[in-house]
C-alpha cells in the first residue's frame, strides 16, 4: 500500500512502528510522524523526507502531541495515514486512551486521502476513553490472524475492506 514517493502519516504507536520496519527499503517517501522512534527509523534512508511534527514530548510513548502538532498536520495534505488504536467497536469506531493522541489522530484523518487502520485483533470489541474515527472513515483495515469469525462478518456488513496478516 506504500509506493515510492508517497506522502504518508504514521502515528507513534508500537503497532505502526512495526509496520514502519517494513518501509525501510522504500525510497523517496515523505513521512509525517509524531513518533520519535518511527522518525529515527525511516530517516536512516537518506532518500526519504521525514517530518517530525512539533509539540509536547511524552517520554512514556516517545511521541509528540499538542496544539502545535495539530496545526502542522492541518496544513498538510497526506495521501495515506496509517493509524492504530487502543480499541475498536462498531458504535464508536477507533478509540484511544490518551486524549491528546486521539485529537492528533483526528487531525491526521482530516488531512488524509486514505485512512489505513492497523488494529490488533485483541482490540476488537474494546472501547477506550475517546473515539477519533467512526468506521466509515476507514479506507482499509489490517489486523492479525487472531480476529474471530464474528468480527469478520461485522466488517463485511460495514463494507470495511480488511486484510488479515500472517504471523
Amino acid at each position: 500500500m506504500v509506493n515510492e514517493g508517497d506522502s504518508i502519516l504514521l502515528d507513534a504507536s508500537s503497532t505502526v512502528y512495526y509496520f514502519a520496519l517494513n518501509l525501510q527499503e522504500h525510497n523517496h517517501l515523505r513521512v509525517v510522524t509524531n513518533g520519535i522512534d518511527v522518525a529515527r527509523l525511516l530517516a536512516e534512508n537518506a532518500s526519504n523526507t521525514v517530518i517530525l511534527i512539533g509539540g509536547v514530548f511524552s517520554q512514556d510513548s516517545s511521541s509528540v502531541t499538542g496544539l502545535l502538532s495539530e496545526q502542522i498536520i492541518s496544513e498538510l495534505r497526506i495521501q495515506k495515514a496509517f493509524i492504530s488504536c487502543s480499541g475498536f467497536s462498531i458504535q464508536r469506531g477507533l478509540t484511544e486512551v490518551r486524549l491528546e493522541e486521539a485529537q492528533l489522530k483526528r487531525k491526521a484523518i482530516e488531512s488524509a486521502q486514505q485512512v489505513i487502520a492497523l488494529v490488533d485483533s485483541n482490540k476488537f470489541g474494546l472501547e477506550d476513553l475517546t473515539s477519533f474515527a467512526l468506521p466509515d472513515k476507514i479506507t482499509h483495515l489490517f489486523t492479525d490472524s487472531g480476529i474471530n469469525n464474528e468480527w469478520k462478518t461485522r466488517m463485511k456488513k460495514l463494507h470495511i475492506p480488511f486484510t488479515i496478516c500472517g504471523a
